[in-house]
């Protein structure tokens, strides 16, 4: 993300402490109000402490019940996906 060119109005006061961008090397910019024309890499969303943890539910959904009715139907066994 390129900040001052793709989205120069971020760059206000509001985010002031809360903006922050990853470089290629690792190296987190926070924006301090000054350094607008430093805020290019990787965008760090805010606040994303409240996000479910990564586990393998994550990544499976869960089988519905007209599809467990339906492989039952033709003498199939289909289970509820772990998790779910």
């Amino acid at each position: 993300m390129n900040f001052p060119v793709d989205m120069p109005e971020w760059l206000d006061e509001s985010k002031i402490g809360k903006l922050k961008v990853q470089r290629a090397d690792g190296t987190v910019i926070t924006y301090n109000g000054t350094n607008g024309n430093e805020m290019v890499g990787y965008y760090l969303p805010e606040n994303i402490s409240a996000r479910d943890e990564f586990t393998d539910r994550v990544y499976l959904a869960p089988v519905g019940i007209a599809q467990i009715t339906q492989y039952a139907e033709k003498g199939y066994t289909l289970t509820q996906t772990p998790g779910w």
